[in-house]
């Protein structure tokens, strides 16, 4: 992997993350409050191959669903409804700077549909660490991190910090940093823990060495102490082993503070379990029954049949009026639904003539129309 770069959102004019001691800064301060912490981006290299994000259900479950479109300004042609049931492929991924729409690739139960889709608040999972001061604070891999678009060859990123100061991180790697990961990194529980006794901590390299992060903690934040000398102790800080989610916890931290700056605890609480926010997987749908498309055929969207193609489908079906040589269909999850208004349409010769009992409670197979 590439050098990675972070940029830091700061809360006051002139505030920096690393003191002046700071030995060369990883991380350097937006021009002002309230900007954008994105700036515009430099084109994707002709030379670098092209870069495609995904996301599955599990990645993607409570993201909300969106509207593929014919052309990257077109006009609608299918929507993503389901996120928990389909599987998202990203590609020609928006420059900073330029309108957040990315070409799209959406699938779910043997349907694929292919379009242009509005890229704004997708996120995607780290497959490897992203460095911020190498060897002391990393965005851990498994960590689900929104990407805003490229600069150059690089995806750049937006962080959520557990601290105080600063609030929001800007990380930008290569596309192989994202990708499904082994798991995420979790701290060493304690005892003993620690609590800043001040507003602020500086992490150092080293015993008394030079400062090279610096944050305000928030106020119930606690720190793995992993040992003391006469001035200095060493800390560690991110996702604890009973944390579920990870929520903020996205920022991974190892070096020594000031001794001075700690208080010394042998037990901390861990809180209340952390829950979805709400978010859980959905419940299937129930299908009274279905057929099958044995080879892949080409997707069509309209109102009276036929209609544009827009992608193709395989697998089991729900099958619903005919209209000349076409029969309106859905996949069984409806995962990916038409625009209001139209419909899904395969070519009638495509479906087998065989009837498969729904998976329920027993509710009647109904033949193709």
């Amino acid at each position: 992997m590439r050098g990675a770069r972070a940029w830091v959102g700061l809360l006051s004019i002139g505030a920096l993350l690393c003191s002046s001691s700071c030995a060369t800064p990883a991380v350097v301060p937006v021009a002002s409050p309230g900007s954008p912490l994105a700036r515009p981006g430099a084109p994707w290299p002709s030379s670098v191959a092209a870069c495609v994000l995904k996301t599955d259900w599990s990645m993607a479950s409570c993201s909300p669903g969106f509207d593929v479109l014919a052309s990257a300004s077109g006009r609608v042609v299918a929507r993503v409804d389901r996120r928990d049931m389909a599987s998202v492929e990203w590609s020609s991924l928006p420059v900073l700077g330029a309108p957040r729409v990315a070409r799209v690739v959406a699938s779910a139960e043997g349907m694929i549909v292919r379009g242009w889709a509005p890229f704004d608040r997708e996120t995607f999972e780290l497959r490897s660490n992203i460095p911020i001061v190498r060897g002391h604070v990393w965005v851990p891999s498994g960590a689900e991190l929104e990407v805003l678009g490229t600069s150059g060859a690089d995806i750049v990123a937006r962080v959520p910090t557990p601290f105080a100061e600063p609030q929001v991180l800007e990380v930008s790697a290569d596309c192989g940093s994202f990708g499904a990961s082994a798991g995420s990194a979790r701290v060493p529980a304690g005892p003993p823990f620690a609590r800043a006794r001040g507003s602020r901590i500086d992490l150092r390299a080293a015993p008394d060495g030079p400062v090279v992060f610096s944050f305000a903690p928030r106020g119930d934040a606690a720190f793995v102490l992993f040992g003391r000398t006469a001035s200095s102790a060493h800390i560690a800080g991110g996702p604890a082993p009973w944390v579920q989610v990870l929520g903020d916890e996205r920022i991974v931290f190892d070096g020594w503070v000031d001794r001075a700056a700690l208080r010394v605890m042998d037990t901390v609480d861990e809180g209340p379990d952390r829950d979805d926010g709400g978010c859980a997987i959905l419940d299937s749908i129930d299908s009274c029954g279905s057929t099958r498309i044995t080879v892949p055929t080409p997707l069509r969207v309209g109102v009276d049949g036929g209609g544009e193609i827009i992608g193709e489908l395989s697998g089991r079906v729900k099958t619903f009026e005919r209209a000349g040589d076409f029969v309106a269909i859905t996949t069984t999850n409806s995962a990916i639904v038409p625009p209001q208004g139209a419909r899904f349409w395969v070519l009638a010769a495509s479906i087998a003539n065989e009837c498969i009992p729904a998976l329920n409670d027993g509710c009647p197979c109904e033949e193709p129309n």
